[in-house]
């Protein structure tokens, strides 16, 4: 189940994902001028639409039960005993701890089903333009790099 989990978790991540928008894109459309970071709007598909959001509520809720997250922790310390040197136990024990809270907060800030399956659903204008989950990364990873910098 945690597999499963983790590639849903993946696919999640990847239909927000600049290269399926543009793959889906008309041929005539040159990749100069898409906006970057920008995914456009493919073609519309209730199929698409209706599995996108069912992926992605999924992915959202079983972060949210409680058993699962402990089944994950519970793994975490299994990979950490089988893998890691005795020096970094402690470490990774640690890590396996906070894996449910780091996983619930990368879910909760770019996977939201209404706005990343937005440009797979009906009624979107063939205009409009929808961030991406790797632009909307690079934009806090950019802010909090900026607060951070000596000077």
């Amino acid at each position: 189940m945690a597999k499963f989990f983790g590639l849903l978790v993946i696919f999640a991540l990847a239909i927000n994902l600049k290269g399926i928008g543009a793959a889906a894109a008309s041929p005539q459309e040159s990749v100069q001028d898409q906006t970057p970071g920008y995914a456009t709007t493919p073609p519309n598909g209730e199929f698409y639409c209706k599995f996108c959001m069912l992926c992605v509520t999924y992915v959202r809720n079983m972060t949210l039960d409680k058993d699962f997250m402990r089944a994950f922790v519970d793994n975490g310390r299994r990979i950490c005993l089988l893998w890691s040197p005795a020096v970094f136990a402690k470490y990774c024990d640690d890590f396996a701890e906070e894996y449910p809270d780091i996983t619930r907060a990368i879910v909760h800030d770019y996977l939201d089903p209404i706005r990343g399956c937005a440009w797979l659903c009906h009624g979107q204008e063939a205009g409009e333009l929808h961030p991406n989950v790797l632009s909307n990364f690079a934009q806090k990873v950019g802010r909090a790099s900026k607060k951070a910098s000596w000077k």
